[in-house]
């Protein structure tokens, strides 16, 4: 998952505005992720005042590939069952750790659903309250 965290305040008070968040990264993830605008998005950066080192240059086709960055902010259920039991073989995480319990993936879905793009995971593929 590469969409980040939130505190309960946020998301208790606000969770519009993590599903709106989350719909301007996954947009922004679109429009850098396609190579083909590669110039579009370093000229963007320019006008805003960023740097741009030639090797910030040479490294932006494998920092924006879509296979690093998901363009849809999802991720396989099994992937997150693998990163959770290795943290739990780590000891970062207690054992029995249900990583359902912790996670609220509606303003994901939200956003997703905002852009057009099929939910992922699906909610089929989530089992629990949120699914419900």
């Amino acid at each position: 998952p590469q969409n980040g965290w939130a505190a309960d305040k946020l998301v208790n008070t606000s969770p519009d505005t993590i599903a709106a968040f989350l719909a301007a990264t996954l947009k922004a993830r679109q429009l850098a992720t396609n190579q083909a605008n590669k110039a579009a998005v370093l000229d963007l950066m320019k006008q805003n005042k960023f740097e741009i080192t030639p090797d910030f240059e040479n490294a932006y086709a494998s920092e924006n590939a879509p296979t690093y960055h998901t363009v849809d902010g999802g991720f396989k259920v099994a992937d997150m069952d693998k990163f959770i039991n290795d943290q739990i073989g780590f000891k970062v995480v207690p054992a029995g750790t249900d990583w359902r319990a912790y996670t609220w993936l509606k303003p994901l879905w939200q956003a997703q659903t905002a852009l057009g793009i099929p939910l992922n995971p699906s909610i089929a593929d989530i089992k629990g309250d949120q699914a419900k």
